[in-house]
């Protein structure tokens, strides 16, 4: 499903829709970025250009595997951003929480390209996963981020997210 937006006062028009096979080359670079910029803010994470292609195959295999979707972002004709979303379950044995609330949106990754950032795509790709994950029947969605991001942690918190469990880790 398309839709367009006008970024900020520019005329400057974008639409956001389901991946191409053509775009795999761009969103392999996003993930590329996606991770070099992580790596910056957590010693986990590897040089994206170490991990993209294989962990792309792994993603686009998670979205088709668990009725999911890749969105890009197009800006005049440019894949300008992705976001990769799918349904996440719980196991069989997992019952602490209300049925309805055992599967989620689970929106795995996002990213902007630099230049095309603060002009509303992430937003706009939350948006539209929103509206999918709703037209799935699922009650909530979820994401999660280098808590060092505090980019994203604006972006996430003005789409209507909130914090909901925290994971603390402790080197050893």
């Amino acid at each position: 499903m398309s839709r367009g937006g006008v970024l900020g006062l520019m005329t400057e028009k974008f639409v956001i829709r389901d991946m191409r096979l053509e775009d795999r080359p761009a969103v392999e670079r996003f993930m590329a970025g996606l991770n070099d910029f992580e790596m910056k803010l957590s010693p986990d994470r590897s040089p994206g250009a170490e991990i993209a292609e294989a962990h792309v195959d792994f993603l686009l295999g998670e979205v088709a595997r668990l009725d999911g979707f890749t969105l890009i972002a197009e800006v005049d004709g440019q894949a300008a951003g992705f976001l990769l979303g799918y349904v996440d379950s719980l196991g069989e044995g997992d019952i602490h929480l209300r049925p309805e609330f055992r599967q989620s949106g689970h929106i795995s990754d996002v990213f902007v390209d630099p230049i095309y950032r603060r002009r509303g795509l992430t937003r706009a790709m939350l948006d539209e996963a929103e509206r999918r994950f709703k037209a799935k029947g699922l009650a909530w969605m979820d994401l999660s981020f280098v808590d060092a991001n505090d980019g994203a942690e604006m972006t996430y918190r003005a789409a209507g997210f909130s914090p909901f469990e925290r994971i603390f880790v402790k080197p050893l």
